[in-house]
C-alpha cells in the first residue's frame, strides 16, 4: 500500500462484513479504518480524517443517520464524502440520508463494481459540501 493511499472508514456492525470489505479495499490500495457503531465512527473520523466513509444505516449507539449528521456538523470532517451502504431500500431512508448529507446510497448486497465506481468518483471530486440529492436509483 502506498504511503499516501486514501483512507476509507468502514462503519459496519457485522465483523465479517467489515473484514470482507477491508480486504476488498486493501487489495485496491486503500488504507482502511473500521468502526462498529456510530459513536466509534464519529470519534475515529474526527481523529483520523478519512478520505471517505462507508456507513451502514442500522448500527448501534448512534445509527448511521445520526452519526452522519454529527459528522456534517464537525468542522474537521464536514466535507468528507459519506456513502450509505444498507439493506434498507426505501424512499424514507433515502430521503433521510439525502437530508443529512450522504453523498451516495448503495443497497446491500453491494455491487462491488458500482461501489468501486462511486469511490473513485467521490475521491476524484474536489472537497465540497455534500450533494443536495441522491438519485432514486443507483
Amino acid at each position: 500500500m502506498e504511503k499516501d493511499a486514501p483512507t476509507i472508514l468502514i462503519v459496519e456492525d457485522f465483523a465479517d462484513s467489515r473484514t470482507f470489505l477491508e480486504k476488498w479495499l486493501t487489495d485496491r490500495n486503500f488504507r482502511v479504518l473500521q468502526a462498529c457503531d456510530g459513536w466509534q465512527a464519529v470519534g475515529l473520523a474526527v481523529r483520523e480524517r478519512p478520505s471517505l466513509i462507508l456507513m451502514d444505516i442500522n448500527i448501534p449507539v448512534f445509527d448511521g443517520i445520526e452519526a452522519a449528521c454529527m459528522l456534517r456538523e464537525s468542522e474537521h470532517v464536514s466535507n468528507v464524502p459519506i456513502v450509505a451502504m444498507t439493506a434498507y431500500d426505501s424512499a424514507d431512508y433515502r430521503e433521510d440520508a439525502r437530508d443529512v448529507g450522504f453523498n451516495d446510497y448503495l443497497t446491500k448486497p453491494i455491487d462491488f463494481n458500482h461501489l468501486e465506481t462511486v469511490i473513485n468518483r467521490l475521491l476524484a471530486e474536489e472537497p465540497a459540501a455534500p450533494v443536495s440529492g441522491i438519485p432514486d436509483r443507483v
